[in-house]
């Protein structure tokens, strides 16, 4: 039903991204029960190339497409958004996060050191950034550098801990 409403508006004007964006949104939700391989992953996809080609500087329409490629098992084609969202906003956090988790999948452990400590440098209180860098730093045998980035994500979950068990104690 979402759909054909969003269709017809595309009818009225097929000029619009938000709205091709939103379909693919509803695709990628119907994706979850698709038993026909990704069809609707796919067209999702599809979309989200439609809504960048009439609106290139819209990082969010990137984030979706760049989530369904992984979805899909398209790593370059995600880091290929995550570049480009960091040359639109080079403070977005997740880009530089999302990139240096494929990296680190593809065994390209410097870049992901790399982006995970500028992820750092713009977030330092997220503790995974640390334990993702930690998990890097190990695996190209920089295990003072493993060391020291486990213990500061471990400091940060405690200090996490600590503001959750404050909140539960006022309640």
């Amino acid at each position: 039903e979402a759909i054909r409403e969003i269709n017809k508006a595309i009818e009225l004007d097929n000029k619009v991204g938000k709205y091709y964006a939103r379909r693919a949104e509803y695709k990628a939700h119907i994706s979850k029960y698709d038993y026909e391989g990704n069809k609707y992953l796919k067209e999702a996809v599809s979309d989200l190339n439609t809504a960048i080609s009439l609106d290139g500087d819209d990082v969010d329409f990137r984030q979706l497409r760049s989530d369904y490629n992984k979805e899909l098992g398209e790593p370059a084609e995600a880091i290929e958004d995550y570049d480009v969202m960091i040359k639109i906003n080079p403070d977005r956090v997740e880009a530089y996060t999302e990139r240096g988790l494929i990296e680190r999948q593809n065994d390209q452990y410097k870049e992901a050191i790399d982006d995970f400590s500028k992820s750092i440098e713009l977030q330092p209180s997220k503790e995974y950034n640390y334990r993702y860098r930690g998990l890097c730093r190990h695996n190209i045998l920089d295990f003072g550098g493993a060391y020291n980035d486990y213990t500061k994500s471990i400091q940060l979950l405690q200090e996490e801990l600590k503001i959750t068990e404050d909140t539960i104690k006022l309640k």
